[in-house]
């Protein structure tokens, strides 16, 4: 994780205090899409997809210094 500076998440409210005390005790910063704005994790959830479908559905990793290369 030291690539990793923030972690992206919707308001639900099953991430309590212990979800982000996780990733902050990572000395990661925890950003909260805005309130009542559905649309907002379209976007991030559209360019994961590509990734996968165009990049890792046509590569077989044998092992995780592999996937790190």
């Amino acid at each position: 994780m030291e690539s990793l500076r923030l972690l992206l998440r919707d308001r639900d409210s099953t991430y309590g205090p212990a979800f982000e005390a996780v990733f902050e005790s990572e000395d990661l910063d925890v950003v909260l899409s805005a309130p009542r704005a559905p649309r907002m994790n379209a976007h991030c959830e559209r360019v994961i997809g590509s990734t996968r479908r165009e990049a890792l559905d046509h590569i077989l990793t044998t092992g995780e210094s592999h996937a790190r290369q």
